[in-house]
């Protein structure tokens, strides 16, 4: 990489960036399906003078357009199109005017669509992106990313990422790997296991039978009966998605009452259901039903004839509780009902540079180790990254992401996850080493590392006779005499195999200032999940009701915040 910053100058970089740019349109290139002359607007890459203040203030959709020639969208969504049906936006259009939105922080669409159409206010948003006549609604928005999906924006991202690689912006040389929970716009967070099938759940068999004794008991001391008094029948919830050691709730199927019979208002469906009819009428009753949870109803089933829909599902299904550590309070937990996004982030020390590559949104319950190996694929299969160093936190402390990493010749900077372990003082002298994997040596002080042998897969550590410097520092001061490695050049040495410990050690030892060093780096991810919800407010309790829309609203999150670190390092 070149460290001159003269070289990212924006002269310069605009001179690199057209030839890159042609080739990429040149290797996507699609014939979009629908002629030109039936578009409502009409993308054109057009090269722009960017005014930047002393101040360093600029605009920034001027000079987003000015960079990148947008014109590929136009090919990647080709396939998302048909030549029938009403004239289209142009995709160019719509997805530019999508960024520009959260580039320049519109809390809404709907405000951001009123400044669109608004004569002066959006004349440079219509100008960038090719409107001329017919201004896109919020309707042509949603449209527009129900049609080619977050998939699509995933890899509009992919070739900006690939462009900046041709410049020598990002190398990928430092992945750093974090979670970002954010909330789903559902109130009501109803059962953490519900899904699609709650809508239609079988109760017990025996629910009707147990529910019409229930009330012929009744009628047999009417005098005790007190009319109009509400009564529920339950069930257990028969759902399979409860854990081995969580006990299904019950749910409530109908609530009722019995009230002096009457025939205007009588409704004899649930009577009939109970077969109780008779008997009621006897008493000069009927049942009045209150509220029903019962969606439907097979009387030709002897065993399960009734269904019911569950009050306790969420508004949004796909949503489910996740946990972080809260802000307020860090030893308690925050419960967030949403979603989880998983971002890998390139880390460019020497330019001062955090750029996101992709990511991965899953509800609440995500277990973020189980995405870093998909993560990595994905960023390593689209571009040509080298990857040498891989940072991650404790979430992420898992076997089969350490071989992985080490399988493409790269470090793993994960933090341990004692998970329970025993690691006291006598626990550590007893297994012979510590929490960062240094043995002991015979006096009980932690053997320091002495480097690693990348071949062979183990760390070297060695004593360096540090009871000989400071006797009063050594727990077993009266073994120093006695010691048999006090004449060797560096005393006490050990050899530990990666492979016996491969969470533990690493090629880079941890507690060493080394490890640290490159470990700090990963508050690289940290700012850029702080990015997408304090900077540019997009993960701030957003308008998201599905997995879906949770994904296209990372998607185009992460790509702002490309371009716009991108922009401030170029300016």
């Amino acid at each position: 990489m070149n460290k001159t910053l003269s070289f990212y100058s924006l002269g310069r970089v605009l001179k690199d960036i057209k030839p890159i740019s042609d080739e990429i349109n040149r290797k996507l290139y699609r014939p979009f399906p629908k002629p030109p002359n039936s578009f409502l607007s009409k993308y054109e890459y057009v090269r722009r003078y960017v005014e930047i203040s002393s101040q360093g203030y600029y605009s920034k959709c001027k000079l987003v357009t000015t960079l990148f020639n947008w014109a590929f969208i136009r090919s990647l969504v080709a396939s998302e199109y048909s030549i029938w049906g009403p004239p289209c936006y142009d995709p160019c259009t719509v997805s530019l005017l999508d960024v520009f939105r959260v580039l320049d922080n519109f809390s809404s669409m709907g405000k951001f669509c009123n400044t669109l159409a608004d004569r002066d206010a959006g004349r440079s948003y219509r100008t960038y992106s090719g409107v001329t006549n017919s201004v896109p609604s919020e309707g042509t928005f949603t449209n527009h990313r129900k049609k080619i999906g977050p998939k699509k924006y995933d890899t509009i991202h992919s070739v900006l990422v690939q462009i900046a690689y041709e410049l020598n912006i990002v190398t990928g040389r430092i992945l750093s790997f974090d979670g970002c929970l954010f909330r789903s716009h559902a109130k009501y967070k109803g059962c953490t296991y519900a899904d699609k099938g709650c809508n239609e759940i079988r109760v017990n068999g025996d629910f009707i039978q147990k529910t019409r004794y229930r009330i012929l008991d009744m009628l047999q001391d009417l005098d005790s009966l007190v009319l109009g008094k509400e009564h529920r029948s339950f069930s257990h919830c028969l759902g399979n998605n409860f854990p081995d050691d969580t006990k299904p709730p019950s749910i409530e199927v109908v609530a009722w009452r019995l009230v002096n019979y009457e025939h205007e208002s009588h409704d004899p469906f649930t009577e009939k259901l109970l077969g109780i009819e008779k008997e009621l009428r006897n008493c000069n009753l009927m049942l009045e039903p209150i509220r029903s949870n019962i969606s439907k109803v097979e009387p030709n089933l002897k065993e399960h004839p009734v269904y019911v829909r569950c009050p306790k599902i969420p508004a949004d299904l796909d949503a489910k509780n996740g946990h972080r550590r809260s802000k307020e309070d860090s030893d308690s937990i925050e419960y967030v009902f949403g979603y989880n996004m998983v971002t890998a982030t390139s880390v460019e020390p020497e330019l001062g540079l955090e750029l996101p590559l992709c990511s991965f949104v899953g509800n609440g319950f995500l277990h973020e180790g189980s995405v870093l190996i998909p993560l990595k694929k994905s960023a390593q299969d689209n571009h040509p990254f080298e990857t040498g160093i891989v940072l991650a936190d404790a979430g992420y402390d898992e076997i089969e992401n350490y071989n992985d990493i080490r399988s493409s010749n790269a470090i793993p900077f994960i933090d341990y996850n004692v998970r329970g372990e025993n690691i006291s003082q006598e626990a550590i002298l007893k297994r012979g080493y510590n929490h960062n994997g240094w043995p002991i040596s015979p006096c009980n002080l932690p053997a320091k590392p002495n480097g690693n042998e990348k071949d062979r897969k183990r760390v070297l550590f060695a004593c360096f006779k540090r009871c000989l410097a400071n006797v009063n520092d050594v727990p077993l001061k009266d073994f120093i005499p006695s010691c048999p490695h006090r004449h060797k050049p560096i005393g006490f040495t050990k050899h530990l195999d990666i492979d016996d410990l491969p969470r533990l050690l690493n090629e880079v030892p941890r507690g060493t200032k080394r490890y640290k060093k490159v470990k700090n780096l990963r508050t690289s991810s940290e700012r850029t999940n702080s990015s997408l919800k304090d900077d540019l407010n997009i993960l701030d309790d957003p308008v998201v009701m599905n997995l879906f829309m949770a994904s296209m609203i990372g998607a185009i999150g992460n790509i702002v915040v490309f371009l716009k670190r991108v922009m401030d390092f170029i300016v």
